[in-house]
């Protein structure tokens, strides 16, 4: 079960989390020998995906699906509220940080 899952939600819950894995498992192997399939997901990755599922996805659950093109595709966590920015290359201790620009 994924450390993050609350350990007091078993029973209806662990059978959600294990259905939406099996369901997302079908969709990818779906999408490796279904070009139409896979061109929705691309396209529209929200509306695809909830209709492979047969379910709504929640509000505010965005969905992007990306191609590999021989390369390495890492998703970087969401930032923590109130993180610190990184130094930019040749900052010193003492030296005044430059504003970080909202993106």
């Amino acid at each position: 079960m994924d450390e993050n899952y609350p350990r007091h939600q078993d029973g209806r819950a662990a059978e959600l989390l294990a259905r939406a894995r099996a369901g997302m498992a079908a969709a990818l192997e779906r999408s490796a020998v279904d070009m139409e399939f896979r061109r929705e997901l691309l396209a529209t990755p929200r509306a695809a995906l909830a209709r492979h599922l047969g379910c709504h996805l929640p509000d505010g659950l965005d969905v992007t699906f990306v191609e590999s093109h021989g390369g390495v595709v890492i998703v970087l966590p969401d930032p923590v509220p109130g993180a610190r920015p990184a130094a930019p290359p040749g900052w010193r201790e003492g030296m005044a940080a430059a504003p970080v620009a909202e993106g």
